[in-house]
């Protein structure tokens, strides 16, 4: 199979609001230039990362570059400091995807090293990449660099270079990134559609809406010409049709009467005020031919887009012919005979980024040289008992077929690995390699069934182990798909491959051994018993199928059967449903198509097998192909649920019991007496099919017999005495597709008020030859006495392990008695540890694994049973509920829920109440100092093992629709562990992950009272309790309530310390990481805080409709997070929203409008109004309000400062250039957009406390601006800005005077600390205005 890397097509996107010319663009047709810098237009928006002591010029270099250019990027650098210098302009890559980045330097000092560097940000704090430090530069000489990496899951990345070295003047020129050439073979290419636009203005019509047709083109004919009238003036010209998530090629040439940079922009008609493209184009005084590749497809709302040249910002005649926007169309070349796809769907797998990108890793895991197999990386992987290492998910397709590998080689003790399906716990592979000191290949093909995502673990291998290992080239591909006839996948092997298959010994697919098409199989052995080839397929019980296929016998013969699996698991290993011995004697040596019956009794899954004839001799030898099954008389439909329901009600008044049922039928119409009009619906029996059936009437049949009721009830035991028949004469809630009806026994007698009465629905429909045929639902049963007092009687059954010990063993009797219930009947079975998989075995298996727990009035206490079966402890009683649970370490791990609808619907087929509910019992994440191996896979996290909990729960668990309930034990903890009265450690025990039999036990008895009987409303009325709870029994019941009310969310107690605990999160931009990045953390301590969890979710300049976009597409867009909650700062790249507001239970969240919108409605046109920008605000809160962790999360707004007076960035136009209408643009803004909005409580005041501070000491607060040779202005710089910016939102959120805080930036003076303490306290006193100085 040849290996190579799709090479996609690159766009540079550059966004407005931080876009300036770049020094130059230069795009060849023999490699794909997505960067380049030649300093010939000067330095552009390159700068250094130290304008003081190491400033950067365009300048004439000492030896001329032969390369060509007179001009290069020169730093003379006059301190110790290593400065880098930075291209400004961030630029865009593509995820995922090699590159070289190649320079020419020149060092008046030899030796000196340099160094290239590329960054998620400006100042490199986050490298992506970076080169060697090239150490042999020359100062007689120009030397050029090159060096590769890869950009991961970075798209926006800015370009650097330094000198590592100090003192010295050096020269850089060319700066160049190329994306890598595929390697070997013909890769086909991309070639463009007939254009969509094609303008050389030979036919005198202009087409943009300004400009003329002049005839002063390249060869003298006609072209377009635009006088700029400066200030970002722009002329625009309507593009269609432009298709959706295609990319496209801007192709033209144009000259300038001097030279200058313009903008490319591209605005889709629908949505007028987003510039959501814009590429900076250098345009010479000479005829050039330029070209861009664009995704503006991507964003295209209604198939138009107008394109735009835009100056920027300065006068300027622009000449342009042979205009074309064409689509790009890809041409692939032709693989030939390959059966996969050559796309690694693995990220990262050869490891050749340097780093684990893609992947989650424990343990000290990480990518060294040393393990590498190929290349230049692998993954060193360390780890400890059974806890995981590494592990990636991957998306894949449900019924595509895979080829999945990788290579190992064991330094010290081995490992164990799976590859997983997420959705149905499918272990497509799992296996514990044990080849030590050499390099050995793992592989395996498979189909992806009932999955959506695979998960590929590597963990521990046993306790008291310490893995030690490397691993390599990990691949996973698709595979050409194979055959499926529904039951035997690749029966044809026309795949070429065993995929579907199990085989041993020496079977194998071979062309030699096909019967018809290419392929067949050799099922070969040494002539023992061995199991040679197999495949399990599902089959429906009591049915009979066809089994066909091709067989030639070559050497002795073989055992071929279809497995008995029910017999297999009860023991009898030679069970089976068919089954001959093939063999040369008896049956020749030529092929032979073969046809054979069997029946599967009460089997749900069969296996088709090859057994060794036992033999010997020369070997055993067949040859098959074109395996099929075929169900005799055709395959069953898949019926519909017709008829549904059982709840119950009384009327007190008769002593009346009713049952209400639902059906799904269409068209229903009733009687002036509600009574079903028989024959006037229709209703669909199956899911697969079409065909509507006449519904001629509906009833109930009820009985108070018991034998008849547990029975298989139906009408033929009607007698009109003890068992009657009741049609559906009360019918409610018709609807178009639906209707329900009630049946009902009035005036019970006293005497019979606790007999049980049973009611099983039906329903009659006519067939397609006129029969009436009757179809029958479950049955329910209620007595008057439960029904009209729930408290009378309850019981319950769990189906667990040590979790539902906490739960029920040690309070909930007590509680449930305390409380009025009356008869309390509880049973427990219990295995320390147990899955879902495990109970679903135990159930599937009848195995007496369990310990029973039984406690009721007559035990005196708990009744303890050993070795008993599922099946005895749900016969015992008629619960009224049952519950389950996942065993802990997999509670928040999807892919481990595979066997819940088996486990499930077991329950259901079993309980021996038809009206009893299932319940799900959800489980609490571990204390963070906590004994469990399985807190690894949580990142050894509380609050994500929380929130992975929640999460599954509610996509896998909640909406079953064999699911009544949740109990939210694991939300009650988690509510208690914010309470300030008693230690997090206190509710679990020494090991850290069971609860503790005085505090936690109680709460999750509280619990799952509080859930079993919601009229209550509040637990505060349980009288019993442990004497160890007492002091804050408050907390406890206000945790249990909430959790109840919202199961889903944190609710911190009333205790939960505020002045001592904060967590904020900002939603923003590099105005949020201005007021946090430096000093907050500090400052919030020395304010009195002691937990402290800041967080900023950061994009360039965003506005709020970025932002949404990205959150209500659950795009990753955003540039990174950053998360402080131990005094330093970590950074993840590209996160999801959702991730990052539910990465905590944060206290606050705070919004900001972008920069360059933050106008209000002053101007009152253009981009600057930013009306649109503030109706983003409401979709925004709502979106926290609804995905909080916090129930009660609180909203704030941050108000951001007016730039700097000497600042030129682009948005400051919209306020006239002038600081004071920005200011007071800014306050009219907040006063009519935000701050009459109810959901936000807070206005962090930061753009009136920079006011006030420039009042009191100068416009000091940004980065240098044009006026002191910069080029910002609107940043705020890290001695006054960013330290008045953390102080207000340190006091802001305290409430503490700003004199108290004792931190100061290096340099301030205690005057000047003054003077800004000043301006945060008269801020937050009043954000509306300056009133200091």
């Amino acid at each position: 199979m040849k290996m190579r890397k799709i090479i996609a097509v690159l766009s540079c996107l550059l966004m407005l609001c931080s876009l300036l010319p770049l020094a130059a663009i230069s795009v060849s047709a023999a490699e794909e230039v997505v960067y380049s810098a030649d300093f010939e237009s000067g330095l552009g928006t390159w700068k250094s990362g130290d304008a003081t002591n190491a400033p950067v010029e365009a300048a004439t270099p000492p030896i001329a570059n032969p390369n060509g250019g007179s001009l290069a990027l020169k730093q003379t650098i006059t301190n110790d400091a290593y400065p880098f210098m930075v291209d400004g302009t961030p630029i865009t890559l593509e995820a995922n995807t090699d590159y070289v980045m190649s320079f020419d330097t020149l060092a008046t000092n030899a030796k000196w090293p340099v160094q290239a560097l590329i960054g998620t940000n400006s100042w490199f704090s986050t490298t992506v990449a970076k080169s060697d430090a090239y150490s042999d530069t020359s100062a007689t000489e120009w030397k050029t660099y090159s060096f590769e990496f890869n950009s991961g899951s970075n798209t926006k990345v800015y370009v650097g270079v330094k000198c590592t070295w100090t003192n010295t003047t050096l020269y850089f020129d060319n700066i160049k990134i190329v994306k890598k050439a595929a390697a070997g073979g013909d890769e086909g290419g991309e070639t463009t559609s007939t254009p969509i636009l094609n303008k050389n203005w030979n036919d005198g019509e202009v087409g943009f809406n300004a400009g003329s047709v002049v005839a002063q083109g390249p060869d003298g004919s006609n072209c377009y010409k635009w006088d700029a009238a400066g200030n970002w003036s722009s002329t625009s010209i309507t593009v269609s049709p432009v298709e959706k998530d295609k990319q496209y090629v801007v192709s033209f040439k144009a000259k300038a009467a001097s030279a200058s940079g313009v903008f490319l922009t591209f605005q889709d008609t629908a949505w007028y005020d987003n510039n959501f493209f814009n590429e900076t184009v250098n345009v010479t005084t000479e005829w050039k031919e330029y070209s861009v590749t664009t995704d503006i497809g991507r964003f295209c709302k209604n198939g138009s887009i107008y394109f735009k040249f835009q100056d920027t910002g300065a006068a300027n005649t622009f000449y342009v012919d042979d205009l074309t926007i064409s689509k790009v169309v890809s041409e692939g070349g032709d693989e030939g005979g390959d059966d996969y796809s050559d796309e690694n769907l693995i990220v990262n797998g050869d490891f050749e980024k340097g780093s684990n990108s893609g992947w989650s890793v424990h343990n000290g895991t990480t990518v060294t040289e040393a393990a590498a197999m190929n290349g230049k990386y692998g993954l060193h992987c360390k780890g400890k008992d059974w806890a995981g290492i590494a592990n990636q998910t991957i998306t894949v397709t449900n019924g595509q077929a895979y080829k999945f590998s990788f290579w190992y080689y064991i330094v010290g003790d081995g490992f164990n690995y799976k590859l997983t399906g997420t959705s149905s716990g499918t272990n497509y592979k799992a296996y514990w390699p044990s080849n030590k000191g050499e390099w050995t290949k793992v592989e395996v093909e498979f189909i992806a069934t009932d999955d959506s995502q695979l998960l590929f673990n590597l963990s521990g291998y046993n306790e008291g182990y310490t893995p030690d290992f490397y691993i390599d080239d990990v691949v996973l591909v698709e595979m050409k798909s194979p055959s499926n006839d529904g039951y035997i996948v690749n029966g044809d092997l026309e795949v070429g491959t065993t995929t579907g298959w199990n085989i041993y010994q020496q079977t194998k697919v071979s062309k030699e051994a096909a019967y018809k098409g290419d392929y067949g199989l050799v099922v070969k052995g040494d002539g023992g018993w061995g199991g040679l080839l197999n495949q399990s397929f599902k089959v429906q019980p009591e049915r009979e199928y066809i089994l066909r296929f091709a067989v030639k016998a070559v050497s002795q013969g073989i055992n071929i059967k279809i497995t008995d699996d029910l017999g297999i698991a009860a023991g009898d290993k030679n069970a089976k449903l068919w089954g001959i011995y093939y063999n040369t004697t008896q049956n020749g040596t030529e092929w032979k198509e073969v046809e054979y019956r069997f029946y599967t009794g009460n089997n749900t899954t069969a296996t088709f097998g090859f057994v060794g004839s036992g033999t010997n001799g020369a070997g055993d030898e067949l040859w098959i192909d074109n395996v099929s099954i075929e169900k005799v008389g055709g395959e069953d439909p898949i019926p519909n649920t017709i008829v549904t329901g059982g709840q119950n009600s009384v009327a007190e008044d008769v002593s009346g019991l009713a049952f209400r049922f639902a059906m799904n039928a269409s068209g229903a119409q009733i009687e002036d007496t509600n009574a079903y009009i028989n024959g006037s619906a229709q209703v669909k029996l199956y899911k697969d099919r079409d065909d509507l059936y006449t519904l001629v009437k509906a009833g109930a049949i009820v009985t108070n017999n018991m034998t008849v009721g547990k029975g298989d009830m139906n009408l033929d035991n009607v007698d009109g005495k003890k068992t009657i028949n009741i049609d559906a004469k009360y019918l409610c809630e018709v609807n178009a597709d639906s209707f329900a009806f009630a049946v009902r026994i009035l005036s019970i007698p006293e005497a019979n008020l606790d007999t049980n009465i049973f009611a099983r629905p039906y329903f009659v429909y006519e067939d397609a030859d006129g029969n009436e045929i009757v179809e029958y639902g479950s049955t329910k049963s209620e007595n008057y006495n439960h029904a009209a007092n729930p408290k009378a009687s309850i019981k319950l059954l769990a189906i667990g392990n040590s979790f539902s010990q906490d739960a029920i063993n040690n309070h909930l009797y007590e509680v449930l008695e305390s409380a009025g219930y009356e008869e309390i009947v509880l049973g427990n079975m219990y295995i320390g540890g147990c899955s879902l998989d495990t109970h679903w075995a135990n159930m599937k298996n009848g195995s007496a694994d369990y310990t029973y727990y039984y406690r009721s009035s007559e035990t005196n206490g708990w009744r303890t049973t050993y070795n008993q079966t599922l099946a005895t402890a749900m016969a015992e009683e008629e619960w009224d509920y049952i519950t389950i649970q996942q065993v802990s370490g997999s509670s928040g791990k999807i892919g481990d829920y595979g066997n819940l609808d088996n486990a499930l619907n077991w329950i259901n087929d079993n309980k021996t109440n038809p009206s009893a509910k299932i319940l799900w019992h959800m489980t609490w994440a571990y204390d963070e100092v906590n004994q469990n191996s399985g807190f690894s896979a949580y990142n050894n996290d509380q609050m994500t093992m929380y929130r992975m909990i929640l999460d599954t729960v509610n996509a896998k668990v909640a909406s079953h629709s064999l699911i009544d309930g949740i109990i939210p034990s694991g939300t009650s903890i988690q509510n208690m562990r914010t309470s300030s009265k008693v230690a997090n450690s206190a509710l679990c025990e020494s090991d850290g992950y069971h609860l503790s039999a005085k505090i936690g036990d109680y709460i999750a008895a509280l619990t799952w009272y509080a859930y079993l009987t919601p009229t209550d409303g509040d637990v505060s009325a349980v009288a019993y309790q442990p004497s160890e709870v007492a002091s804050f029994r408050d907390d406890i019941n206000a945790s249990v309530n909430a959790a109840i009310e919202n199961p889903y969310k944190v609710t911190k107690c009333a205790s939960y310390d505020t002045e001592k605990s904060i967590k904020v999160l900002s939603i923003g931009h590099s105005f949020s990481v201005d007021v946090m990045g430096t000093y907050l953390y500090q400052m919030l301590e020395q304010a009195g805080y002691e937990d402290i969890t800041i967080g900023y979710l950061y994009y360039p300049g965003c506005q709020l409709s970025r932002h949404w976009e990205y959150i209500s597409t659950n795009t990753n867009g955003h540039e990174r997070y950053g998360k402080n909650e131990s005094g330093t700062w970590v950074t993840k790249s590209s996160p999801y929203a959702i991730d990052v507001l539910r990465d905590e239970d944060w206290d606050y969240v705070t919004l900001q409008v972008s920069p360059d919108y933050v106008g209000g409605d002053k101007p009152t046109s253009g981009f600057g109004a930013g009306r649109v920008e503030y109706d983003y605000l409401p979709l925004m809160i709502d979106w926290i309000q609804e995905n909080a962790l916090n129930a009660n999360v609180d909203i704030k707004f941050h108000q951001i400062w007016a730039y700097s007076e000497g600042c030129d960035l682009w948005s400051y136009t919209y306020h006239g250039f002038d600081q004071q209408t920005m200011y007071n643009n800014i306050i009219d803004a907040t006063q009519q957009y935000v701050a009459t909005n109810e959901d936000i409580t807070g206005i962090i005041p930061c753009g009136t406390a920079v006011q006030n501070g420039r009042a009191l000491l100068g416009d000091i607060f940004n980065m240098p601006d044009a006026t002191q040779g910069g080029s910002d202005g609107y940043h705020l710089n890290e001695k006054y800005g960013d330290f008045l910016g953390s102080l207000t939102w340190a006091c802001f959120f305290s409430g503490v005077d700003a004199h108290t805080i004792t931190e100061r930036s290096a340099g301030m003076t205690e005057a000047e600390f003054s003077a800004i303490a000043d301006a945060v306290n008269a801020a937050l006193a009043d954000w509306t205005q300056v009133t200091v100085g």
